[in-house]
């Protein structure tokens, strides 16, 4: 939920022609808050995807 404050602020930022260097220190609050736990989640997510392929012989490019 606090993404979307985040990203709100951003957006209102961008809309107001906002200096670059404040548009960037929010993105840059956004990548260290939530980076780690969405590579966390993807990484998961293919592992399953690969497995899930492996057991219904589906043959998946994973490039």
């Amino acid at each position: 939920m606090f993404r979307i404050k985040e990203y709100t602020a951003y957006a209102k930022r961008c809309d107001a022609k906002a200096p670059q260097a404040q548009k960037q220190e929010i993105l840059k609050s956004i990548e260290q808050k939530y980076n780690a736990e969405f590579e966390k989640q993807y990484t998961a997510l293919l592992s399953n995807g690969k497995a899930f392929a492996e057991d219904n012989k589906l043959r998946v490019n994973w490039n």
